[in-house]
């Protein structure tokens, strides 16, 4: 059949001369064929002109990558894989004025790439060996302990989710990390310090600052949870301060109730007392809003644990009715925090001291903190092994000491209730600087006396 076929729908038209199809409307003709060759002059032409930009375009990129080869090259690397570290403003390095950093050390520090930390003995203190390569927390990098940030009600654990800015590791003498959660910034800073003139490194500072990097207010606040172990013991009663007798269930400080320190001892012996753990809760006039020791519940312990252990009064015992096993609960209650603003908290987690394993006293014993600033009101304590009915502790201050106003010379001296010793304080106030000051303890009437040295500094001392 003669005639034309549409190239596009197929239909035949009868029309030779039909320039356009009567059906899908496109044009019947075949499309002119293009040139698919050129003058030899608009070949050369066009060759030239592209080689030419080529050339252009490929110096371009060289250079380029020349200049990143050589960024690269002298760029310092992050150890881990993580944002890179920003440094900490010079007020924020750690340091705690009035406490040294020399001193060779005599605990060290262990950490988890998620900031959990720990701390153990090495040689413990120099002058005995019942406490040397002794644990001080449960896990030596701090496995069944956690910290967690309070942000506007959420509690998540330092570590889990958020954006890590600065990884955990060793910055100099300190072991720094900074996590930000919702806006929210904190930077954790471990290191180890000496708490008197002379003394070795034995004690960790831990400091949290917590920064709203956010544009709006946030509610920000802090909880550090230790599983405390006391060398081998693992359900030691704590010495605390301003209580009566030492305390063998949980209990709950708040405000003006929470000690200026917490301590444990690895035994009942005042003369052999194995490692002796100090939590000094104080730094300078600040303390804690609230202390929980308790039972231990768990690695992943939430904010608020110990209702879910028995309250108050429940036994130190995992999971409140296990085996013995005790942890401290540090709480800085959260606070408005207005864009830009910081918060700084600190504690110290260490070895402690009685005065008995210099003495061997097997009676009686004193402590407080080695290291104390003028004008400044501290707690001391007494220990008294075995006491008997009627016993009754007399504390002296020696000079440059005074006992603080409305405290009692002397106190009664409470039974023990099963323990291997019971405990009295006083709160005494410091009014001159001395290098050794003198607190003497006299058991009646048994007539037994101990005295202790305490190191008055001048000035403004932060602890």
């Amino acid at each position: 059949m003669g005639g034309k076929f549409c190239r596009y729908c197929g239909l035949p038209t009868a029309n030779t001369s039909a320039r356009f199809c009567r059906g899908c409307g496109k044009p019947l003709a075949a499309p002119a064929r293009l040139q698919t060759t050129a003058p030899a002059r608009r070949r050369n032409t066009y060759w030239v002109r592209h080689a030419c930009a080529l050339g252009l375009l490929l110096g371009t990129l060289l250079v380029a990558l020349v200049t990143v080869f050589r960024w690269e090259a002298g760029r310092e690397r992050p150890v881990v894989s993580a944002p890179p570290a920003t440094a900490l403003p010079a007020d924020e390095d750690g340091e705690a004025p009035g406490y040294a950093s020399s001193g060779e050390p005599v605990i060290s520090i262990g950490y988890r790439a998620d900031g959990r930390f720990g701390v153990r003995t090495t040689e413990g203190d120099p002058a005995r060996q019942d406490d040397d390569n002794k644990l001080l927390t449960f896990s030596p990098s701090g496995d069944t302990s956690n910290t967690r940030l309070w942000v506007d009600g959420d509690t998540p654990i330092i570590g889990s989710g958020g954006t890590w800015r600065r990884p955990p590791g060793q910055e100099g003498e300190r072991i720094a990390a900074s996590w930000e959660y919702r806006g929210v910034r904190v930077d954790q800073n471990l290191k180890l310090i000496a708490v008197a003139t002379g003394k070795p490194r034995d004690t960790m500072r831990v400091e949290y600052t917590l920064r709203n990097t956010d544009t709006r207010p946030h509610a920000v606040g802090v909880r550090a949870m230790i599983d405390t172990l006391i060398g081998n013991n693992d359900g030691v009663p704590f010495v605390v301060p301003g209580r009566v007798g030492v305390t063998t269930t949980a209990c709950e400080m708040e405000g003006e109730k929470v000690p200026e320190f917490v301590q444990a001892l690895e035994t009942g012996e005042l003369t052999n007392p194995g490692v002796i753990v100090r939590i000094t809760l104080r730094d300078g006039e600040k303390r804690p809003d609230r202390v929980v020791l308790s039972g231990w519940a768990g690695g992943d312990m939430p904010w608020e644990y110990l209702a879910a252990l028995g309250g108050t009064g429940a036994s130190l015992r995992r999971g409140g009715n296990g085996e013995p096993d005790s942890a401290i609960g540090i709480y800085y209650s959260p606070r408005t925090l207005a864009p830009g603003a910081k918060r700084k908290v600190a504690f110290y987690y260490g070895l402690g001291g009685v005065s008995s394993t210099k003495s061997r006293n097997a009676r009686l014993s004193l402590s407080c903190a080695p290291r104390v600033r003028e004008g400044e009101s501290f707690q001391v304590v007494a220990l008294v092994s075995s006491p008997r009915p009627g016993d009754r502790l007399r504390l002296s201050p020696g000079e440059g000491l005074a006992l603080a106003a409305n405290e009692p010379e002397e106190r009664a001296v409470p039974p023990a209730e099963g323990q291997a010793f019971t405990q009295v304080s006083w709160v005494v106030t410091a009014q001159r600087a001395r290098p050794q000051a003198e607190l003497t303890a006299t058991l009646m009437p048994a007539s037994v006396a101990e005295t202790l040295e305490v190191e008055i500094a001048p000035g403004t001392l932060t602890r």
